[in-house]
């Protein structure tokens, strides 16, 4: 059951991540993500900094590596 508050990550995400975590440098970069996905997934990791560090300013690299690659 998801928790109330909305600030979690999917099944889906979830399973990236841990995947990145237990993944060694050499083996990270064989973890199979659409673009769509890695979005997601870099989406998801900015909430969560922006969640637990509240001076933390707006990333705007983000939003401009998305416009040049889509």
């Amino acid at each position: 059951m998801p928790p109330f508050h909305g600030n979690y990550a999917n099944e889906q995400v979830s399973g990236i991540l841990a995947d990145f975590f237990a993944a060694s440098y050499d083996t990270a970069a064989k973890i199979p993500l659409t673009g769509t996905m890695r979005n997601e997934v870099l989406d998801t990791i900015v909430k969560y900094y922006s969640l637990h560090l509240p001076g933390l300013k707006k990333l705007n690299s983000l939003e401009v590596l998305k416009e040049v690659f889509i």
